[in-house]
Parts: C-alpha cells; sequence; structure tokens
C-alpha cells in the first residue's frame, strides 16, 4: 500500500494501549502504526523497540509518544497520512484533518 504513495516500508510500530477498546472477536488493546520513508532520509538510531506503550485516546487520536518517536529518529520533514490534526514540524493529510484542534 505505501509504495503507490512512493513511500518504501520500514518497520511496524506497535502502540499497546493501557485498556481495552472494541471488538467483535476479541477487543482490541492495540494499533499498527506503519513507518515508512521517500528518499534517503537521515534516520537516527537509538535503540527504539516496535512496542509503544501509551494510553488509549479519543478515536482515531495517535498517542504524542507515537509523535516524539518519530521526531527523536526522523529530524527531516516528516507526514502524518489520516491525519487528525495540524502538527508543526509535521504535513498533515486526510479527511478529517481538524477533528482535534
Amino acid at each position: 500500500m505505501v509504495t503507490a504513495w512512493g513511500f518504501e516500508y520500514k518497520t511496524l510500530l506497535t502502540w499497546v494501549k493501557d485498556r481495552m477498546g472494541t471488538g467483535e472477536w476479541l477487543r482490541g488493546q492495540t494499533e499498527h502504526c506503519i513507518l515508512a520513508a521517500r528518499g534517503k532520509p537521515v534516520f537516527l538510531s537509538g535503540g527504539h523497540a516496535t512496542v509503544l506503550e501509551a494510553p488509549r485516546r479519543e478515536h482515531s487520536r495517535k498517542p504524542e509518544e507515537f509523535y516524539s518517536l518519530v521526531e527523536k529518529v526522523c529530524p527531516g520533514s516528516r507526514v502524518d497520512l489520516f491525519a487528525r490534526k495540524q502538527r508543526e514540524g509535521w504535513r498533515a493529510y486526510g479527511s478529517d484533518i481538524n477533528r482535534f484542534s
């Protein structure tokens, strides 16, 4: 999917939430964020894990810890696809971009 937008898949980050949500078979307590890159971005390795533990927030709202992690490892330009909020230093795209402004 990310290749259709010109990105290269790098890794999958799993957000472990502090409580369960809804679900038909199992009640979800995790969400996934795809980390992908375009071109040759600067990447600052810091021994970060693919698991991020953070409190659950409003529907479709990523945790602040996710943005902090990406900002630590990628000092260049950043984009949030399916964004729910404009953020300084990020390009934001999505159909509900002002939900949390």
